[in-house]
């Protein structure tokens, strides 16, 4: 059986995220003793990792259409794929990630 692409290529987005709405990210209760920058960067940087494995899993198939990292549209698709998944992902806990592109390897 020949699939729709049978390429394999690995494919890397960047995306960037913020903490939009601190009454949210910090009305958590674990997350009020946080006296350092570096304790709400690990957080955070977890929050979205751990949602970066889901994005994957969730649009595994959407992903492989994503060839070309010059092609304008292609960019736009996947940033409007990242952001909405995201950013609704997110939301309760006051994060905002933008997406800053893809490459293939």
């Amino acid at each position: 059986v020949v699939t729709e692409n049978p390429k394999v290529r690995r494919i890397r987005y960047d995306v960037i995220a913020r903490i939009k709405f601190p009454e949210k990210f910090y009305e958590k209760e674990h997350r009020r003793s946080f006296v350092r920058s570096d304790e709400s960067d690990r957080e955070l940087r977890s929050l979205v990792v751990y949602q970066i494995y889901n994005f994957n899993n969730d649009h595994s198939k959407e992903l492989a259409k994503f060839f070309n990292p010059l092609d304008d549209k292609q960019n736009q698709e996947l940033k409007e794929l990242v952001e909405k998944y995201f950013n609704e992902h997110l939301a309760n806990d006051g994060v905002e990630v933008a997406f800053r592109g893809f490459s293939i390897e």
